[in-house]
């Protein structure tokens, strides 16, 4: 922020200053070494036959614009280079998801909801009573999204994503379906104590139809 100050007051570019180009050469070697570091590790622990990856946004709330702009543009640049050479090398396939809502969609009955999230490692499912680590639910469903079957979803926008996963919870949910497990007092309690109170359900009123 100083050197941007310092250029904005001088009237130059920030990519004139010199302090500006060093910081960025040496935030794009961290970032390189980092990925080539990490994508190796992995490799060589695991050899495995195919990667499947979110389709990555490095952002953060807690960076400037610009930062975060350029984290993202070089993080995804070195990401995509390194996964291309380890094809190239191992025969390595490498597989994009959409990663919307994976995080907070149940690996063993479906439902989404952000309460299901109780922390960035504890995952209890609000439907179901699924509980399990939060990074393992998420890469199950990453690698479930990988699947030819679910290929819709990997070009498809983020609120689309979200109608999608919640209408296939619904339809799941219909009379004559079968019950999810671990919802006490059956279809009844599900409906009023757990899909009622979803919050994403304010933006799809349609979707509550659908149980009727």
């Amino acid at each position: 922020q100083t050197i941007a100050k310092r250029a904005q007051r001088e009237g130059r570019k920030l990519s004139q200053v010199p302090e500006y180009r060093e910081a960025m050469g040496r935030l794009r070697g961290f970032l390189k070494n980092e990925v080539n570091r990490l994508l190796n590790r992995l490799v060589a622990l695991h050899a495995p036959a195919v990667l499947v990856v979110e389709r990555l946004d490095l952002r953060s709330p807690e960076l400037s614009r610009r930062m975060n702009r350029l984290l993202s543009n070089f993080g995804r640049r070195y990401l995509k280079e390194k996964l291309a050479r380890l094809g190239e090398l191992y025969g390595i396939k490498v597989v994009e998801v959409n990663p919307a809502y994976s995080s907070q969609a149940c690996s063993r009955c479906g439902y989404v909801d952000p309460r299901n999230r109780r922390d960035t490692q504890t995952f209890v499912c609000q439907a179901c009573g699924h509980r399990g680590n939060a990074q393992v639910n998420a890469a199950r469903n990453l690698l479930r999204r990988s699947s030819p079957e679910e290929s819709v979803i990997t070009f498809t926008p983020k609120r689309e994503t979200l109608r999608l996963l919640l209408r296939r919870y619904a339809e799941r949910s219909r009379p004559g379906s079968r019950l999810r497990p671990g919802i006490p007092g059956g279809r009844s309690a599900a409906l009023e104590q757990v899909w009622g109170k979803n919050p994403y359900l304010k933006g799809f009123p349609d979707l509550l139809r659908t149980l009727g």
